[in-house]
């Protein structure tokens, strides 16, 4: 009988301080519902640090929506927002742990919502020209869609994401007047076009638009030369006039390739023609071009 007492009391006990356990989730479930943020976040921390509490999905589900609810309220318009990273790593953390997917459903909502704000805040801080933010803010959106299969659309929104991060660079690139400025933009415009490319090779803008960094790279290099330069020198230029001219007609062969008709892609084809000195293809494209009009 003693023996049969003490099990009692052990099996009394255990449960008491199950019951103490879970009971931060509780008040922190509770918090929440009435929008207690800070609240909930105290007894949501202190069910994480919890032995027991934190190996359960649900614990680290309520911290993911706690933490969103902290982000909507401080944090929405800070694009570097700790609470929504915090957000996104505990709900990845409950979809871990839900072997029963009790709370699977609704965390992946919970992240394509949080993915679709580090998208927005990708596409402002390209329009304010904060490059390496919007960079930043890209690939986590772009981590957590492809991560969760939550988005159909990645490969189209990196697409246009990219082009336009060429297309910035690019007038970057025009309108700058120091040298270094210069390159740095040109390099980053072709590299942002390169990214495309790695994921749609016949992409019509991003092959157009490396074919006219090329062809106006060999241009400038004519419209700058001194022609008061010794013979060496000044086959030294068009050597490296026709190297970028050679280089820019593949792209453009391409763009050409998908859009046929179109007429930007023509008179690029022709100048590049003219540039090698290959006149038959040069009066091909010029034929071309009188066709559309």
């Amino acid at each position: 009988m003693k023996y049969i007492h003490s099990i009692l009391i052990l099996f009394l006990f255990a449960s008491t301080s199950l019951v103490a356990q879970n009971s931060a989730v509780l008040e922190a479930i509770s918090k929440l519902k009435t929008k207690e943020f800070q609240a909930a976040k105290a007894k949501i921390d202190e069910a994480i640090k919890n032995e027991t509490t934190s190996t359960e999905a649900k614990t680290w589900y309520y911290k993911g929506a706690i933490y969103k609810g902290l982000y909507k309220e401080h944090q929405a318009s800070d694009p570097k927002s700790k609470y929504r990273a915090e957000s996104v790593q505990a709900f990845y953390k409950a979809i871990e742990l839900d072997k029963e997917e009790k709370y699977t459903e609704n965390a992946k909502g919970s992240l394509k919502f949080l993915s679709s704000k580090y998208y927005n805040d990708a596409a402002i801080a390209l329009q304010q020209e904060k490059f390496e933010l919007s960079k930043q803010c890209f690939e986590e959106y772009k981590s957590i869609a492809e991560k969760l299969s939550i988005s159909d659309d990645v490969k189209t929104k990196e697409i246009e994401y990219k082009l336009v991060l060429g297309t910035t660079f690019t007038n970057k690139y025009n309108n700058a007047n120091e040298v270094d400025e210069k390159a740095k933009y040109l390099q980053k415009a072709k590299s942002s076009f390169e990214d495309v490319l790695k994921v749609e090779p016949k992409n019509l803008k991003a092959n157009y638009n490396m074919g006219v960094l090329y062809y106006n790279e060999a241009v400038n290099i004519i419209k700058e030369t001194d022609y008061d330069l010794d013979l060496f020198s000044l086959g030294e230029v068009e050597d490296n006039s026709v190297e970028l001219f050679k280089r820019s007609l593949p792209y453009m062969e391409t763009a050409f390739e998908v859009d046929p008709k179109n007429k930007n892609t023509i008179e690029g084809l022709a100048g590049i023609y003219d540039g090698l000195k290959e006149e038959a293809k040069f009066i091909e494209m010029q034929k071309k071009l009188e066709e559309l009009e």
